[in-house]
């Protein structure tokens, strides 16, 4: 066993897991969801909860362990697919893939509606889709809930340019859309 010098656990890549590591580095470091994770109460941690668990027993070796590093294992096989089969630790995977469906994946394990509005807040919000008639003043309205935005970023100098371009409207006319100036 080696201690850590830098007061901090770091997680044991298992193969192809960067982006399982660097996802649960940063939701680790984000200490009210940290705190939601290790208070939660988990009834079922061998089957229905398994994923809860999981996070809770990882989150709890990297703030309280003194070893170098974590071992990722038993969380990378409580996480299914879509199609309810264990993540290929062998098979390089999109983070932002990734973060959906361990988003969705723990939303599920989630018992109280109070449970999933306190997760939800943590990350995500709700977009309001518009659609504003030219001919009239009536607008409609309609709410997506979110967990993440995919920002275009090329092309653009910061994050607020690229949060401008996410938000600016268009104009739809027949089978073409034109962007707002």
């Amino acid at each position: 066993m080696t201690i850590s010098n830098a007061g901090r656990v770091g997680l044991r890549n298992l193969s192809n897991t960067c982006y399982l590591n660097s996802l649960i580095t940063q939701l680790f470091m984000n200490v009210p969801f940290r705190s939601f994770i290790l208070n939660m109460s988990i009834d079922d941690p061998e089957d229905s909860q398994n994923l809860l668990h999981a996070i809770k027993s990882l989150f709890a070796k990297m703030q309280n362990g003194l070893v170098k590093t974590a071992d990722t294992r038993e969380l990378a096989q409580a996480i299914k697919d879509y199609e309810n089969n264990e993540i290929d630790v062998t098979v390089q995977m999109d983070v932002d893939e990734f973060f959906n469906l361990l988003f969705d994946r723990i939303e599920g394990q989630l018992e109280s509606v109070e449970q999933k509005n306190m997760f939800r807040s943590f990350y995500g919000g709700k977009l309001v889709q518009q659609v504003k008639s030219k001919e009239c003043p009536h607008i409609s309205e309609r709410e997506e809930p979110f967990s993440a935005i995919q920002c275009d970023i090329k092309g653009k100098t910061n994050l607020q340019e690229s949060l401008k371009a996410y938000v600016e409207g268009e104009i739809m006319e027949g089978g073409k859309n034109t962007l707002l100036p």
